[in-house]
């Protein structure tokens, strides 16, 4: 009997522990744990004069410490240059250099020093010329499924002559004005714009991130802008309208996998339709990237925590949890009064 009554008090605080997680919808795009303070260049070479590491929390000047790889401190401080707020050496450091950043930054609530690694390349001098955005490629995925899309892919080129201002350049990517990420197709970073055909979509979808999921036929505006850490003058955004329509029914279209669409001459009329949620592009050949803002100088992406979706808000799975328990604790009790 004892026993009996223990099993229904914890199964009540249970169930009671997993309904209430689902009362309110969760956040699915919270913020990584374990980042650096400041902004990481994504490879680990910079010319020894351009050694910039933009500032992006609040943080004290004992947080973060620059010196070689054999422990020999190199002079650096927090301080402004251009418009950024910045952690850089107080004179260039020279070419072929090890260096190493330490900085403190939190992992799960508890104080945790960590390092990024360099070395350090000649002197330079940034050399930009108008930024460029082309049509790479377009197709249609899934021809004759239920989740056939087309597609336009589009190439960005930063306008770094040289090369020497990558690492100082941060990239927000946008399509019709909400923000996107890119997507690593063939080894390229490409800006992706999709268009859902079946089933299609009439408005823009909206993961809970706040980015581009899926977009209606038509014509759309792809928009770059570039900021560069520490510089004076900025580039101007760029800017390239492509049209993305989905095929006629009865053509035969060319797909990203190299097959041809073939006319359904019996479809399915009385089949359930597929939710926009349900669209996921089946490319065996290639991986999505996260979508941030910047993938492409953002800090590492294995340390990038986030997760996107279409913003369920759990309600469902809140009821059929709170049903089961419900059920489960009714069972329980009638055993307890048959023992």
């Amino acid at each position: 009997m004892a026993l009996q009554r223990w099993m229904v008090g914890a199964l009540g605080v249970l169930c009671g522990a997993g309904v209430a997680s689902f009362g309110a919808p969760a956040s699915a795009c919270s913020l990584p744990t374990c980042e650096p303070p400041v902004r990481l260049a994504p490879l680990p070479y910079l010319p020894g004069n351009l050694v910039y590491f933009q500032v992006v929390a609040q943080i004290e000047p004992t947080d973060l410490v620059l010196r070689t790889a054999e422990g020999e401190p190199i002079a650096a401080s927090i301080r402004t240059i251009g418009s950024d707020r910045v952690f850089a050496p107080e004179q260039p450091i020279a070419e072929g250099t090890s260096v190493v950043l330490e900085y403190s930054t939190v992992c799960f609530g508890e104080p945790a020093q960590r390092t990024y690694e360099f070395t350090t390349t000649a002197a330079a001098t940034i050399e930009l010329v108008p930024a460029q955005l082309d049509v790479e490629e377009s197709g249609v995925k899934g021809p004759g499924r239920n989740d056939e899309a087309a597609f336009v892919r589009v190439r960005h080129l930063s306008g770094d002559a040289t090369g020497d201002a990558s690492a100082l350049m941060v990239h927000s990517y946008s399509i019709d004005g909400v923000p996107t990420g890119l997507r690593e197709v063939g080894g390229q970073l490409l800006i992706e714009v999709p268009v859902p055909c079946r089933p299609a979509v009439s408005t823009r979808q909206i993961d809970t991130c706040g980015n581009l999921y899926a977009a209606p036929p038509g014509v759309h505006s792809v928009e770059v802008s570039t900021h560069i850490i520490g510089a004076d003058t900025q580039p101007e955004p760029v800017r390239l309208a492509v049209d993305v329509q989905c095929p006629d029914a009865d053509a035969d279209e060319p797909s990203d996998d190299g097959q041809t669409a073939a006319p359904d001459p019996t479809p399915d009329i009385g089949a359930p339709m597929a939710s926009p949620s349900d669209f996921t592009p089946r490319d065996d050949d290639e991986s999505d990237i996260p979508r941030i803002d910047d993938p492409a100088l953002a800090p590492p992406l294995q340390s990038s925590a986030s997760s996107c979706s279409l913003g369920s808000n759990g309600s469902g799975t809140g009821g059929s949890l709170l049903l089961a328990c419900i059920g489960a604790l009714g069972m329980a009790r009638v055993r307890r009064r048959r023992v």
